[in-house]
């Protein structure tokens, strides 16, 4: 699952919970800082005070810890009220709520897409808690850098999260993360051009004649993780019917037919092939009608529309051959993790699954517009009142496949990358479509280049 937040080596703060709010920390490392925000520079240490801290006669000496954790600079980033930024808070009211530890949190700035390759470096200079994306997990895992859920804890994440966010934190049958929210696509549509009944039909939306030079329909076709949505309709496996058989590979090579129709689509002036953001230009021009993407660019993309903003899940698509199916995309996480490495795991285990919780879900929805997961936020009000947020759990819920992580979908991106580019620039044409797509599959079943 793609993630496309840069990592930035910034230098946080440390809290002081509970009485006053300072901060020091390790930019996913080294430094440290001290002050409100996440800003290079200068740096001190501090404990926490208040309710975390000692407790006297009642329930005796609280146990002093220090906690490491590792967040998006977005979650550090100053917010309306919260000049120290929402994680500050969060792991204020964490502190708050468990007297029995002493804590002294440092901070680190490290993208849920950059998990992987910062915290395996050095696994005990690595955080005690962190977030990463759920592609990441076999890779974390075979380092040795997550923490298996058990018990109660365990439970407390399979009641929080329906059945597609579970199984993306799961792997070879353990539970490695808590979801906090969705990482998928979702068609984002201009409503004065599309109703809501023709955009769930991609032959639909591409017959209609919306003027001249407007595009009906826009994707990064050649990125590999939006293809697949293809070869799903028509009805393919990878690695098995739920993506975790890495010996079952895949019978893509069956699915020549929806290469043919992806032939077709790249010339017809009706389709757009997403490069950059130019397709958010076009959506404010009038010059295109739709556009399947993420989260991550709903902002330009409201902005680009106006009051004709809508969204909706995967449309279906019917083949040449008859064939139809719903486009169904690679749907994982983001989660909170836990380093084994970490020297007080049953403080570091509850803080990844308070950071997880529905509260702070709730946080993250109402100040940064980040979908949620829980299964009651998911069926708010105030969530369902968000076109995003109802769109992404609509295509989680019933238009997606939960990501593969065996280790071999890395030659999924890499080899299908370049298989898309062939059908971009006409490399692939309608006649030895069948022969590349069989092509393809050995390649991928072979794990070698195509």
């Amino acid at each position: 699952m793609r993630v496309w937040k840069g990592f930035r080596k910034i230098i946080a703060t440390t809290l002081l919970c509970g009485m006053v709010l300072g901060m020091a920390a390790c930019a996913c490392g080294e430094d440290s800082g001290d002050g409100g925000n996440p800003t290079p520079g200068v740096g001190q240490s501090g404990n926490q005070g208040g309710q975390s801290g000692n407790q006297g006669g009642q329930s005796g000496e609280a146990k002093k810890i220090t906690l490491t954790v590792w967040s998006p600079a977005e979650d550090q980033a100053p917010q309306a009220g919260l000049p120290n930024g929402l994680l500050a808070k969060w792991c204020r009211e964490f502190a708050n709520e468990h007297p029995e530890w002493d804590i002294t949190f440092r901070y680190g700035v490290c993208s849920e897409g950059d998990a992987r390759d910062v915290v395996t470096k050095d696994l005990d200079a690595a955080a005690d808690v962190y977030m990463y994306a759920n592609d990441q997990l076999a890779t974390l895992v075979g380092a040795g850098a997550l923490a298996e859920f058990g018990g109660s804890a365990l439970e407390t994440i399979r009641t929080m999260n329906n059945e597609t966010m579970f199984r993306s934190v799961t792997y070879e049958d353990a539970v490695y993360g808590v979801p906090y929210t969705p990482n998928t696509l979702i068609l984002y549509y201009n409503d004065e051009m599309f109703d809501e009944d023709e955009v769930k039909s991609l032959n639909t939306m591409l017959e209609k004649d919306l003027g001249k030079g407007v595009a009906a329909f826009a994707m990064d076709l050649t990125d590999s993780w939006y293809i697949e949505q293809f070869y799903y309709a028509g009805g393919f496996t990878l690695y098995g019917p739920d993506g975790t058989d890495e010996a079952a590979g895949t019978n893509i090579g069956d699915f020549g037919f929806v290469t043919e129709f992806l032939v077709d689509l790249v010339k017809n002036p009706k389709f757009h092939k997403e490069s950059g953001d130019d397709s958010i230009t076009r959506l404010a021009n009038g010059t295109l009608g739709s556009l399947v993407s993420g989260s991550w660019k709903a902002s330009a993309i409201k902005e680009a529309l106006g009051d004709d903003f809508e969204t909706a899940a995967l449309p279906s698509v019917t083949f040449d051959n008859g064939v139809s199916g719903v486009m169904r995309q690679f749907t994982g996480s983001k989660a909170v993790g836990v380093n084994p490495r970490s020297e007080n795991m049953a403080a570091a285990v509850a803080l990844a699954l308070y950071l997880g919780s529905e509260s702070v879900q709730r946080d993250r929805f109402e100040y940064r517009g980040v979908t949620p997961v829980n299964v009651n936020l998911a069926e708010s009000q105030e969530v369902l009142e968000s076109p995003i947020a109802e769109a992404e759990n609509a295509v989680v819920l019933h238009t997606s496949v939960v990501q593969p992580t065996v280790p071999a979908i890395s030659n999924w991106f890499k080899i299908v990358e370049t298989f898309a580019e062939e059908i971009y620039n006409g490399t692939i044409t309608k006649g030895n479509a069948a022969e590349r797509t069989k092509q393809l599959e050995e390649a991928l079943n072979a794990g070698t280049g195509f």
